[in-house]
């Protein structure tokens, strides 16, 4: 736990926390490995325009991509079908540590 202008956070799944010109960065655990940026790229596709085609937005994409988000059942789905792919294909979870 820690305790920021009077305001008790509690973090879980995440490693550090930097201090950066008054804002809390906070670095996440990276979850799983994922193709994404790889297809997306044989694609020629940026972050938005698979952001836009999926319905959601760029942040998501960049988090996927970096392995700290943990995206819905249903998106995964949404995305292995966008690349006629399997779930498996695209993502591989990371054992714990």
């Amino acid at each position: 736990m820690l305790r920021i202008s009077n305001k008790l956070l509690t973090i879980n799944n995440i490693r550090a926390i930097l201090f950066l010109g008054g804002y809390i960065m906070v670095k996440r655990k990276k979850l799983f490995n994922t193709k994404l940026k790889v297809l997306r790229a044989e694609r020629g596709l940026t972050q938005e325009d698979l952001a836009i085609d999926l319905g959601i937005n760029r942040g998501t994409i960049i988090e996927i991509e970096r392995g700290t988000f943990n995206p819905s059942l249903k998106l995964a789905f949404s995305i292995a079908k966008y690349f006629d792919k399997g779930i498996e294909d695209i993502f591989e979870i990371l054992e714990d540590e």
